[in-house]
């Protein structure tokens, strides 16, 4: 129980999880207008809304691909925020 309860401040979405070596955005799961994709495998951030979904991916801690540093992602209160190690904001996104 919340000591302080509040009203949520965002819509609730539907998220599907994929580590992405078989769906990914070349073989997208059974998605619904107004999913959200979240998935890894690539080492590529991604944080965009297109069409009707929301693709999301943090990157990588270890082996970041094209030129990105290091990464890890956060959501909190309804965004979805790509940070790397020293606390800069690489990508934000407000789902």
């Amino acid at each position: 129980i919340l000591a302080h309860p509040r009203e949520p401040t965002a819509r609730m979405h539907t998220f599907y999880m994929s580590h992405g070596h078989i769906y990914n955005e070349q073989n997208l799961p059974p998605l619904m207008d107004g999913d959200i994709f979240l998935y890894g495998h690539t080492h590529v951030l991604r944080a965009e809304k297109k069409g009707a979904h929301t693709f999301l991916n943090p990157g990588s801690v270890s082996l970041p691909k094209e030129g990105n540093i290091p990464t890890y992602a956060i959501l909190e209160d309804g965004v979805f925020t790509i940070k790397g190690f020293d606390g800069t904001v690489v990508k934000q996104l407000t789902l």
